[in-house]
């Protein structure tokens, strides 16, 4: 299909509908930049995770630098499902793939198909570090812009490319996302001056990480990096050298999950962080010190699946002070993945 046909395909996709249980619904505009790849499919699974939530206009576009082709696709992709008597909702998924001549020619592409005043959010699937045209002539319209730091070939050029599209626009990163759960639980659990003055004087604290790669996920370390880098900003640290990151490969958790921390303080406390092998989405909490332990407690977190992040970050406002200031120390440190 041509470019040009997207609107009456649509139109004909929504005539053939009329009088069924079908309901349109669009709540943002969500942009998808891929390569074509071996990991298109995963970002095609997560796209579909999104609109399972939140349904929105889905324009996907394909890079496929092999080719000097330009074509077009539309279907509709169900969303939230109503209940008895209710309407179904689904939404417009319209694909482009682009070859490498054509790929100037997107932002005019995709400008037409933008559902006026609505939020415009773009996964951006490619590394930042390479200064991709599209990606700056994209945000010129964009509310948030999400990247994956997984297809990052250094993370500190990484970290340096976000700093200049936040300039501009919301930014966010899968990875740092996933790290959520281990910030709240650190904060809530230092919550207190001595305790936060116990981690001030931390001697060593240890990240394990799991290292067991897969063949779309190969920087296991980038989480870990995240949670070092978060915790040296937060407590006002320059340097990296009571840190340990340790590697170990548990092939039932996704690649990269942060396995444990661990903190020993120069008072001789140590405070223990687990997951729970049998329960993943726990973690146990373990506090002692030269005399005593305190009681064990734990700490759900929310369940991994695949596509939460992206739904997370979307549903998220304005840029994370928090993580600028791991970008801007991941940048200066030269930091690599």
């Amino acid at each position: 299909m041509k470019v040009s046909e997207i609107p009456s395909a649509l139109t004909k996709i929504w005539d053939a509908l009329e009088g069924t249980n079908k309901m349109r619904a669009s709540l943002f505009n969500l942009l998808v930049i891929t390569p074509k790849n071996p990991h298109t499919e995963y970002v095609r699974t997560i796209t579909h995770k999104v609109l399972e939530r939140f349904p929105s206009r889905v324009i996907f576009i394909t890079l496929d630098a092999s080719e000097d082709h330009l074509d077009a696709a539309v279907s509709l992709t169900p969303g939230a499902k109503g209940g008895q008597g209710a309407y179904d909702v689904v939404c417009d998924f319209i694909e482009i793939t682009a070859g490498k001549k054509n790929v100037q020619k997107i932002p005019f592409l995709i400008l037409p198909h933008l559902l006026p005043d609505l939020p415009n959010y773009i996964l951006w699937n490619e590394d930042p570090g390479q200064d991709n045209p599209l990606s700056h002539a994209l945000e010129k319209w964009a509310t948030r812009i999400i990247f994956d730091s997984e297809v990052a070939a250094n993370l500190a050029t990484f970290a340096g490319a976000l700093l200049k599209h936040s300039r501009d626009c919301e930014i966010a990163d899968l990875n740092w996302a996933r790290t959520v759960n281990w910030r709240e639980l650190l904060a809530s659990t230092f919550y207190s001056p001595e305790r936060l003055a116990a981690l001030q004087q931390a001697q060593k604290i240890t990240i394990t990480y799991n290292a067991q790669e897969t063949t779309l996920f190969c920087h296991t370390k980038i989480q870990a990096l995240y949670l070092q880098s978060w915790l040296a900003t937060q407590l006002g640290w320059n340097e990296l050298s009571r840190f340990e990151l340790k590697a170990e490969k548990k092939p039932e958790l996704p690649p990269g999950t942060v396995i444990s921390i661990d903190v020993f303080t120069s008072g001789e406390m140590h405070f223990a962080f687990c997951r729970d092998p049998q329960f993943p989405n726990q973690v146990k909490t373990i506090i002692c010190d030269t005399e005593k332990c305190e009681i064990p407690t734990k700490y759900i977190f929310s369940k991994t699946q695949s596509g939460l992040s992206l739904v997370n970050e979307i549903t998220h406002n304005g840029t994370s002070p928090h993580f600028l200031k791991v970008l801007e120390f991941l940048s200066s440190k030269g930091i690599s993945c």
